[in-house]
């Protein structure tokens, strides 16, 4: 399908957002592709990972887990499918540095990511929690930072365990 990105940060937030899926679908979009809508250090919603670690929260400058369910049933109810970049290269301040670093490796620039080939069993599960925990809110596609980093195998488990998880 064909997909239009909207980001919140620069259209001013969520609500924002929502008000504008019935122009994109009359545009021929299939689909809505939002960033990374967590907490960040500043207003760019691709920056390292959010500084509290909370990959599954919403920024308050954009709005709230609400304002996503809103955004998504809009989308829905104008025949759009919504999908959300997750960005898992975290900041030198990240809480999940400190508390696992055998999750992740530099990436050379003061940021991280997760090591695919260290603690994968961990990774693993904080990224199926981060998934369900969106795909539990109506969101159905995703755009993955870092993907081709991923054994494939890794991905195989992924999809089997979400279609699992799956209500």
């Amino acid at each position: 399908g064909a997909w239009y990105e909207l980001s919140p940060a620069s259209t001013s937030d969520l609500a924002t957002v929502t008000e504008e899926l019935a122009r994109v679908a009359a545009l021929g979009f299939d689909v809505v592709r939002l960033p990374p809508l967590h907490p960040s250090a500043s207003a760019n919603p691709w920056d390292a990972g959010p500084a509290t670690g909370e990959h599954t929260s919403v920024d308050p400058r954009l709005g709230t887990v609400d304002d996503v369910l809103e955004l998504v049933e809009q989308a829905h109810h104008v025949g759009l499918e919504v999908a959300l970049e997750l960005a898992w290269t975290i900041s030198s301040s990240h809480p999940w540095l400190a508390q696992h670093p055998s999750w992740f490796v530099p990436a050379g620039d003061d940021t991280w990511r997760f090591d695919h080939d260290g603690d994968t069993g961990a990774t693993y599960a904080a990224v199926l929690d981060m998934v369900t925990t969106w795909i539990g809110r109506g969101i159905s596609a995703f755009v993955v930072q870092d993907a081709h980093r991923w054994p494939l195998a890794l991905w195989e488990q992924l999809l089997h365990d979400v279609r699992v998880a799956a209500p």
